[in-house]
């Protein structure tokens, strides 16, 4: 059930995607400013959704790397701003932080995924090995 919902989330890539494209809301990649670039991390993710639906016992295993990898990028994409802000400010150059809603909901997605993937590996590991 719960490698399901992992598979489903990845395999409705799509989806997030086509609300990228046409309603320009990028929910699931917030942090990446660039169209080409965006694109490529939507190609990533239905890769992830390939791997998690044809070998299901790494579903957990791609939850995790993948959310991470998310959580990461995003939180890069508000500190990085934040060093160099000082700079800017120095500089007289405008700056700023670009954390939006959908900023938030875009971890809220990731940490929800990376919390079940890391329940569901634990779970899989205290299961005993029957040979």
């Amino acid at each position: 059930m719960i490698l399901r919902l992992i598979q489903v989330y990845y395999l409705a890539t799509p989806v997030f995607f086509l609300a990228d494209l046409l309603f320009n809301a990028s929910i699931r990649v917030s942090f990446i400013e660039s169209a080409s670039l965006r694109y490529a991390y939507y190609g990533f993710c239905l890769f992830c959704g390939g791997i998690s639906y044809l070998r299901p016992p790494f579903a957990s295993l791609v939850g995790l790397f993948e959310s991470s990898l998310n959580i990461l990028l995003l939180v890069l994409g508000i500190m990085v701003p934040i060093y160099l802000l000082p700079g800017q400010v120095l500089e007289g150059q405008p700056g700023g932080v670009s954390f939006t809603g959908r900023s938030l909901l875009n971890f809220a997605l990731s940490a929800t995924i990376l919390t079940i993937s890391f329940q569901s590996r634990l779970a899989t590991m205290r299961t005993p090995v029957q040979r």
